[in-house]
């Protein structure tokens, strides 16, 4: 502790009683001088954190690094005694102060603030807590002292106490005899230090031999030793040691075996009477004297680290009586050399851990944070017991401060996952003797690293026809968390896909994994994962790429055409004219979808070109036949074919016309069954229908009377409709009325005469209730063409109210209607009649393809 007070007294020097701290986000220390007693009791607090960080006053956690922190705790931000601290064994007796040092790493209370360390410097005051012993073990025997000398005033070596606190004065004294006492006499070396005189003296007659009571005390404490004392007369000589006490300092590990004490006395005496006697067994194991010359030598070397002191009493013997004539003290000290290497303890803080001679070290460990503390201790005393740290290796991530080793650089596992660092302690001695204490740092992974492919194609091409299980390509992620020869799950990688088109293997091999059909589907997307093993999220990247499905040769060309068919041609188709064109197609790709034709028998008459026409290779004759059948075979460059057979007909032109004619009418016919089925189905829902009542007027002037007014009324009717237009299927064709009343006009074709004619528009044919012509197509119809009065029903109103044919009609309503036709039939009745074929043309109900046969009046 002598070593750790040297250090810390020049620095404490220029430190105030406290330091304040200010939040610094760096590694920092504080430093306090405290002085307690050793009589502190355990369980007091001795040191508030918050009177150097008074923005923590309750620190969540702090480590204590010291010699003695087994004597202290922290709880709730303070320092507590926790063992009583007792100076006599920290501090020798002999050193002016007792001082150690106490060092405690707060952690950051706050998320952005670093750690701090707080070093205390302890100094411990002295308390006369410890009792007197006295120094040599005078009652194991019984002392046979001469009478003469007894009697003069002997120097009671033996009786010599001494007491381990630092300032402790001793008063001594004798009980249980009259016949001796003990006389102290203080004395001042030449070193300026003080002793006391013991000097033990025969007053009376003593009893042989004598028990008596030897005490000590420090004026607090008492101790008592018992000592048997023999008075012996009749010694042969009589002297004295010409010193009480004879010292030396000697260096340890000393060649020269001498140590300089020479014992001497105050009268000549031949040696051959007297002898000295070494009282101390550890005295003897060291020492011998010379009985001749009084020499003491050393008979082995010193070791400080084993012996600091060699003290003994020596005794003058009369040889002639075995009794003591005098006694005097020798006190040999060893001085320590520097023959000591400093010790260096590494302790790692957590959240390092130790694995296997190793420090394992997280890579996003913060900056600014302790990872180890380094201790050195040197058994030297002085300045070659004075120890210095330092960093040699790791400068770059670390710094040393007040022995721990702080993170300054943020650590990168991928640039460096290995760092070693050495630390060495050289103390003051001449020549100075150094340690290194090396530590290696392993940075452990944390999944700071993504997935990226090294190898990922942008389109991959496969034939059609690869079976499944055939390897398609290859990808390859890499993860910088992967180290080679250090394993991390943080780097390894896996793939895996989402498509069913392919599969991918653990090492990156990807795989058909289905028949692939180009015709159906030709490319696909195909995107591969990649991701790490990390815990607790797991990061990854995608490779994506076309898979282009490369085409083959599995589809024969294949004809639009029925496989069978008749082909009708006139006998007057010349030379190179077409026959057919034939639709083909291939849904191969590329070469693969190239195809010619071939006529399996051309009959001498036809050809297929490029163009995939069939042609006439010359013109007909009479002797060729009038039909034919032909095969055409269509086959790609694989030799994929396929064929239609069909007939090819050839025909006057005259019989292709009839035929035609026929075909024509079977197909008018197939029409008009068609049209009338369609009619029945609307009537038939029509009279599953309530029956809708529709309102007629007319929207001229009811009271003009003049044949012009009432052609105009014939052609103009109106209707109302009372209910939703839009489901009743009235066959009429309507328009807005100007008024916007809701009213709707009949629309009729205005030629500009004083007749209206039909329209040609069919919409009296539409406005007709009934398929069927009325009973009035007459000459009148060459007047108002095929109109109102051709199918109106008769004036009897009984055969209007009960014809059949009439539909979606209220009585009254069809009353008012005849009543009107007739008026109307009268006033038409002198005009000539015109029917020919040009006004049935124009009117729309005559045919233009045979104009001879069909009449619709």
């Amino acid at each position: 502790m002598r070593k750790l007070r040297n250090i810390m007294i020049p620095l404490f020097l220029l430190q105030l009683a406290s330091a304040r701290y200010y939040g610094q986000d760096d590694f920092s220390e504080t430093f306090s001088l405290l002085k307690i007693s050793e009589n502190t009791s355990p369980g007091s607090e001795i040191f508030n954190l918050a009177t150097v960080l008074p923005e923590a006053p309750q620190v969540a956690s702090a480590r204590i690094f010291s010699e003695f922190a087994e004597n202290f705790k922290i709880q709730n931000g303070a320092l507590f005694l926790s063992k009583r601290l007792d100076r006599e064994k920290i501090c020798n007796s002999a050193d002016f102060r007792c001082e150690f040092i106490v060092k405690l790493l707060v952690e950051p209370f706050e998320s952005k603030k670093s750690e701090k360390l707080v070093i205390l410097q302890i100094s411990l005051a002295d308390e006369n807590d410890s009792l007197p012993e006295f120094e040599f073990d005078f009652g194991s025997k019984t002392m046979d002292l001469c009478s003469e000398s007894v009697r003069n005033g002997i120097y009671a070596a033996p009786f010599v106490a001494d007491d381990a606190d630092r300032v402790s004065i001793l008063r001594y004294g004798l009980k249980n005899t009259a016949s001796f006492t003990l006389e102290e006499k203080e004395e001042v070396d030449s070193f300026g230090n003080s002793r006391d005189q013991l000097t033990l003296k025969l007053v009376g007659e003593s009893k042989a031999p004598e028990e008596m009571v030897v005490q000590v005390s420090d004026g607090l404490h008492q101790v008592e030793k018992t000592a048997i004392v023999n008075v012996v007369d009749n010694c042969k000589e009589n002297a004295k040691f010409s010193q009480q006490i004879y010292e030396a300092t000697l260096p340890e590990n000393v060649k020269n075996f001498a140590t300089g004490i020479i014992l001497s006395l105050d009268t000549m005496i031949a040696t051959e009477a007297i002898e000295f006697r070494l009282g101390s067994e550890v005295a003897r194991e060291h020492l011998a004297i010379n009985h001749e010359t009084g020499e003491i030598h050393l008979i082995k070397s010193l070791d400080y680290e084993i012996t600091q002191r060699i003290r003994s009493v020596v005794e003058l013997v009369d040889l002639y009586t075995n009794a003591i004539i005098d006694f005097t003290i020798i006190d040999i000290s060893v001085k320590d050399v520097n023959d000591n290497v400093p010790v260096i303890t590494a302790t790692v803080i957590p959240p390092a851990s130790v694995n296997n001679d190793k420090v394992i070290l997280r890579e996003d460990f913060p900056t600014s944070v302790a990872l180890a503390y380094f201790s050195a201790s040197d058994a030297d005393l002085a300045s070659a017991g004075e120890v210095t740290l330092d960093l040699l290796m790791g400068k770059d991530y670390f710094e040393l401060r007040e022995g721990f080793l702080v993170l300054r650089t943020p650590l990168d596992r991928e640039s460096q996952n290995l760092i070693d660092v050495s630390v060495s302690a050289c103390d003051n001695g001449r020549p100075k003797k150094c340690a290194q204490s090396v530590l290696t740092f392993v940075v452990s992974d944390v999944n700071d690293n993504s997935p990226f492919f090294t190898m990922c194609p942008e389109e991959v091409l496969v034939s059609e026809s690869q079976p499944p299980n055939k390897l398609l390509t290859v990808v390859r992620a890499f993860d910088n968390d992967n180290l080679p020869g250090l394993s991390s799950p943080n780097g390894v990688v896996s793939y895996s896909t989402s498509s069913s088109v392919v599969a991918v293997s653990s090492t990156g091999q990807v795989f058909l994994n289905q028949k692939l059909d180009r015709e159906r589907i030709s490319s696909y997307t195909i995107s591969i994962e990649a991701f790490d093993q990390g815990v607790p999220v797991q990061n990854s990247a995608r490779c994506t790429f076309n898979l282009i499905v490369g085409d083959e040769n599995d589809n024969a060309p294949l004809f639009d055409e029925a496989t069978e068919f008749v082909k009708v041609i006139p006998n007057t188709l010349g030379k190179n004219e077409i026959v057919y064109d034939f639709n083909v197609v291939d849904k191969d790709d590329g070469k693969n979808a190239m195809f010619f034709l071939e006529l399996e028998d051309d009959f001498d008459l036809f050809y297929i070109n490029s163009a995939n026409e069939l042609r006439l290779s010359r013109n007909f004759t009479s002797t060729d036949p009038s039909r034919v059948n032909l095969i055409v075979r269509a086959r790609d460059s694989g030799d994929l074919t396929s064929e239609i057979s069909f007939a090819v007909e050839i025909l006057p032109p005259e019989a292709l016309m009839r035929s035609s004619t026929q075909e024509l009418a079977i197909a008018s016919i197939c029409g008009l069954m068609a049209v009338i089925f369609v009619l029945c189905l609307v009537i038939f829902c029509l009279k599953q229908r309530r029956q809708q009542t529709y309102k007629f007027r007319n929207a001229e002037d009811k009271e003009e009377s003049n044949i012009h007014a009432s052609k105009q009324t014939l052609s103009n009717w109106t209707v109302e409709i009372k209910n939703d237009a839009a489901l009743v299927k009235t066959n009429l064709i309507v328009d807005p009325s100007e008024d916007g009343s809701g009213l709707y006009k009949t629309r009729s074709q205005d030629h500009g005469s004083d007749f209206i004619p039909d329209s040609g528009r069919g919409e009296s044919e539409k406005d007709s209730v009934s398929s069927t012509m009325g009973p009035n197509c007459s000459k009148d119809c060459s007047v108002i063409g095929h109109s109102d009065a051709c199918w109106m029903p008769s004036s009897r109103n009984e055969e209007i109210m009960s014809s059949s044919s009439i539909v979606g009609y209220s009585r009254e309503h069809l009353s008012k209607l005849s009543q009107q036709y007739l008026t109307n039939q009268n006033r038409l009745a002198n005009l000539s009649p015109i029917c020919d074929q040009e006004s049935q043309r124009s009117s729309g109900y005559l045919s233009s393809l045979d104009a001879r046969n069909v009449h619709y009046c």
